[in-house]
Parts: C-alpha cells; sequence; structure tokens
C-alpha cells in the first residue's frame, strides 16, 4: 500500500511540472508572438510614414521646379525627386499587400523616378524643358498630392481603428483572406483605381507607357496548366521539405502572367510561407521570396555566388555569370547576367539579369527575381563586331587605364539594345565602365563602380 501511495505522489509530482512545463512554454511562446508582432507593426508604421513623407518631399520638389527659372536649380530638384521616388517605391513594395492593390501606384512612383532621372540627363547635356515636359511635370504634381493625401487618411484610419500590420503577416501575408488583410487591400485597390484612370506618361524611359506595353519574350512559349506549375514549384523548393502548398485564389496580372503559390515548409509556421510565382507560359520561375529570420552568417560571399550559380543552373536558367553583388542582414544579393556563345565569342547579355538572394547562415536561396530575364531573353542574331577591340579603345578616354574587355550587350533608356565593347578601367583611383559601340565606335554608356560596406554598386 505504501509503494502505491508512493507511485502516486510521483506521478502526481510528474504530472505537475509537466503542466507548469507546458504552461510555461505556452506563455513564453506567446510573450515571443507579442514580441515579433511589435516588431513587425512598428517596422510596418515606420515604412508607411516614410513613404508618405517621400512622396510629400517629390510633390514639394515639383512644385518648386514650376517657379524656378534655372536649369541648375531644375537639375538639383529633379536628382531629389529621382531619389524619393525611389525610395517611395522601395517602401510601398515592402509593405505586406498584394501585388494587384498597389501595381498602379508602384508603377507611378517607378515613372517618376525615371522621369526624373531622364530630365536630370536632358538638362545636363544642355537641353530645356519641352511643353510636353511641363505638361508631365504638372500631371505628376497633380497625381503625387492625390496619393499623399490618400496614404495620410489611410494611416489616420488605421491608427484610429487598431489596425494591427502584423495580424497580415502573421496569418499568411500574401495568403489573403482575413478581415486585416482585405481592409489594407481593398483600402490601396481603391486608390490603386484612382491612379490608372490618371493621364499616361510618354517619354524615353523603360518605366514609359510605351516600353511598359512591350511584350515578354517568354509570352511567346507554350502555355502550362496549374498542376504542371505545382509540381515546378515543389522541384524548385524540394518535395521532402514540403508541408502544405497551394495557389493563391486570384492575382491582378503583372507584365508576365503567372500562377501565384504559396509554401509552407515543415517545421516552419504559414507566417514565414514562401511566395513563388511560375509563368503561364514556359513555366519559369518568375519570383520566390522565403521571408525566414536569416541568423550570424558562417558562409562567405565567394560561396554564397557559387550557391546562386548553382540554383540557376538546376532551375533551367544557363549560361549566367555573377557580376555585382550587395549584402545586408547577414544576406547577399547577387546580380548575375546571361553569356550568348553562339557567335564564337562570350557576349554579355545585360538585359537578361537575375536576381538571387542567399542566406549566409546555411547558404540557402531565399530570393529570386528573375521578370528581366523573362521580358528579354531570346536567341538573338549576334555577329562579329565591326570594330576590332583597338579600333574600339580608340574611342575610349585615354585617361582611363583599361583592365579588361568584353563584348557585352546593354539595354537603353528606350529598351533598345547596342551591341558594344566593355571596357573596364581606373582614373583617378576610381573604377570606371566604358560602353563603346562596336558598329559604329559611338560611347554609349558610363558607370562608375562605387565601393560601400555591403559590395559594389555600378552608377
Amino acid at each position: 500500500m505504501e509503494q502505491v501511495m508512493k507511485k502516486r505522489s510521483i506521478y502526481s509530482v510528474i504530472a505537475a511540472l509537466l503542466v507548469v512545463g507546458v504552461t510555461t512554454l505556452s506563455c513564453l511562446l506567446y510573450i515571443d508572438r507579442m514580441q515579433f508582432g511589435n516588431r513587425l507593426q512598428g517596422k510596418y508604421q515606420k515604412e508607411l510614414y516614410d513613404l508618405i513623407g517621400n512622396i510629400q518631399n517629390l510633390e514639394t520638389d515639383l512644385s518648386k521646379i514650376g517657379v524656378s527659372a534655372s536649369n541648375e536649380q531644375c537639375a538639383l530638384l529633379f536628382g531629389d525627386i529621382w531619389r524619393q521616388a525611389g525610395s517611395a517605391a522601395d517602401r510601398v513594395n515592402s509593405l505586406p499587400i498584394t501585388h494587384a492593390a498597389i501595381s498602379q501606384t508602384s508603377k507611378f512612383l517607378n515613372q517618376v523616378s525615371d522621369f526624373s532621372y531622364t530630365l536630370v540627363k536632358n538638362i545636363g547635356n544642355g537641353n530645356t524643358l519641352t511643353a510636353g515636359e511641363w505638361d508631365n511635370i504638372k500631371s505628376l504634381r497633380n497625381n503625387a498630392a492625390y496619393l499623399r493625401n490618400e496614404l495620410s487618411l489611410l494611416q489616420t484610419q488605421m491608427e484610429d481603428g487598431g489596425f494591427k500590420w502584423s495580424e497580415i503577416r502573421y496569418e499568411g501575408g500574401r495568403l489573403l483572406g482575413r478581415a486585416q488583410a482585405n481592409v489594407t487591400d481593398e483600402r490601396f485597390a481603391s486608390i490603386d483605381k484612382e491612379m490608372e484612370k490618371r493621364p499616361t506618361l510618354i517619354y524615353d524611359g523603360p518605366f514609359s507607357e510605351n516600353v511598359l506595353n512591350i511584350t515578354p519574350k517568354v509570352s511567346s512559349e507554350p502555355q502550362i496548366g496549374l498542376n504542371d506549375a505545382k509540381e515546378k514549384v515543389m522541384d524548385i523548393i524540394g518535395r521532402s521539405r514540403i508541408s502544405e502548398i497551394g495557389s493563391y485564389s486570384s492575382k491582378g496580372e503583372g507584365r508576365i502572367a503567372v500562377y501565384p503559390f504559396y509554401v509552407v515548409l515543415k517545421g516552419s509556421d504559414k507566417s514565414d510561407a514562401i511566395s513563388i510565382d511560375i509563368s503561364k507560359n514556359g513555366g519559369h520561375m518568375v519570383y520566390m521570396i522565403n521571408p525566414r529570420a536569416v541568423g550570424n552568417a558562417s558562409i562567405d560571399n565567394k560561396k554564397a555566388i557559387d550557391i546562386g550559380l548553382k540554383f540557376l543552373a538546376d532551375n533551367g536558367f544557363k549560361n549566367m555569370i555573377p557580376t555585382f553583388s550587395q549584402g545586408t542582414d547577414n544576406t547577399l544579393v547577387i546580380n548575375y547576367v546571361y553569356v550568348d556563345d553562339s557567335s564564337g565569342s562570350n557576349v554579355v547579355i545585360y538585359p537578361d539579369q537575375i536576381k538571387v538572394k542567399v542566406a549566409l547562415d546555411n547558404g540557402e536561396v531565399i530570393g529570386v527575381e528573375a521578370e528581366k530575364y523573362l521580358m528579354a531573353h531570346h536567341e538573338r542574331a549576334l555577329h562579329k563586331a565591326k570594330l576590332s577591340a583597338s579600333e574600339a579603345r580608340a574611342k575610349a578616354s585615354k585617361n582611363i587605364k583599361i583592365t579588361n574587355t568584353r563584348l557585352a550587350v546593354i539595354p537603353m533608356l528606350s529598351q533598345r539594345e547596342v551591341f558594344c565593347y566593355e571596357f573596364v578601367g581606373t582614373y583617378d583611383g576610381t573604377t570606371y565602365i566604358v560602353y563603346i559601340n562596336a558598329e559604329d565606335g559611338n560611347e554609349e554608356n558610363i558607370l562608375q563602380i562605387i565601393d560601400t560596406p555591403g559590395g559594389q554598386l555600378a552608377v
């Protein structure tokens, strides 16, 4: 009897410890989730606040241009508009809102940035603003004022209503269907619908309406069905890693028609679901993002670049080489471009570009942007350059000390492609890339290479 009582006592103690342990774990998980939610809330509140600030600044600059009589002052203002609009575009795309709800807003901000950059270059070449450009400036100012006012109103409504950004992300982010997600999507979609009614913007730049309406090269490939696209996703992610996979019920079409999917990995929460888009034509990966937290770096940049290269080759993107890379928050974003060897020479095709993001904690590929590649990639009828490398070199400045030469195809602002010699060299301690037309010797472009803590940038 005494032994029975002892056993019961032991079982009671064990049961009590289990209850305490489970309760403690539940409390810790709850606290961790609350802290995570608070961090996300603060992050997205700041993004929206800074977004409104960017738009207000570019609206002010656009107004100032209307009363400026100096080309120099206009150039400074357009330079600031370019930066403000670029930052605003990045911020609006960072919010947990579906692409369909922000596509026109994003396009508008990209157009403002691109148009301003074009005018900075025109003014630098001694040109004055045309009547059509003045009309565009007035239209952009009115659009910016509308957008700033609507976003400010949205911000106030969110604050007054106790809106929680964190609930969107925790409940599936782009999976949608939840009340908070619907509220933001509907509000942004309303703004987006109004932006779509605004006058179109025609100019010589990559976000001009005439350029945006270019048919993607991938559209000529045969269409695949939803099930085939799902198989592609499983091949890319790895079948053994997947806990759940599904497709979104609806998504606004971008320039490339896609099947959008979400993937939940084994051992992961839906808040960390991977988003991946597969093109309806050809079944190519267009976009992929894995929002997981990244730990401390354990691999170097060279290893990450090799991982990205192999990932592309394994998923149908052959003959790619790395160009530039940028590191931040224990990740590395690498630009890869296609190399065409059909003419007997290796020609770097810059329009066919893919960005890959690699986590430096374990080398996992956590991001891919292949839209540019799929927009531009096709078999080109490349031929032998009319000018020799030495003849083209003679067209470049004598001040630059050339360290590397190769053939390349580069995109111009209007998306026209130019066959060039690419000369990399140094002048006064700074690295430059000079592009000389391989047909007529014209100097097509000059890029300056800037070293940053995260890597090199070409500007």
